[in-house]
């Protein structure tokens, strides 16, 4: 028998396979690592644009209160509300309520005028 002449089939030797698979198993957790990161990032993605739909909601409302309160009527509603501001002719009132709650309330008022004394007294006492 002659033991030269038999061609030996490099493919199916053993240190290759060992090197072929070491490569492979590289190239998947390669692979796996990417799959997580795209995965983290279209998360974060979704989380922005429902961010952004929040953001945008929010300043088309703060738009709608900047063109209400360019009116006239938004300032004075603003002004009645915030400083418990009376136009010429009305009078504020302060309603306590048994439990201590403060209502206020702008009422017309009569078509009497206080003093000018009446009125010191009244804004140094703290009476509207």
């Amino acid at each position: 028998m002659k033991y030269g002449n038999r061609k030996r089939n490099v493919w199916s030797s053993t240190p290759l396979l060992i090197v072929l698979i070491v490569i492979l198993v590289i190239l998947l957790r390669g692979l796996y690592g990417i799959r997580q990161k795209a995965l983290i990032t279209a998360k974060k993605l979704d989380e922005a644009r429902v961010s952004y739909d929040e953001l945008k909601m929010h300043a088309e409302e703060l738009q709608a209160r900047v063109s209400y309160l360019s009116t006239d009527q938004g300032i004075e509603s603003e002004l009645r509300s915030k400083f418990r501001a009376a136009a010429e002719g009305e009078s504020v009132a302060v309603i306590i309520d048994d439990n201590g709650n403060k209502h206020d309330n702008v009422t017309a008022s009569s078509t009497e005028s206080a003093s000018f004394w009446s009125k010191i007294w009244r804004f140094v006492t703290g009476g509207y």
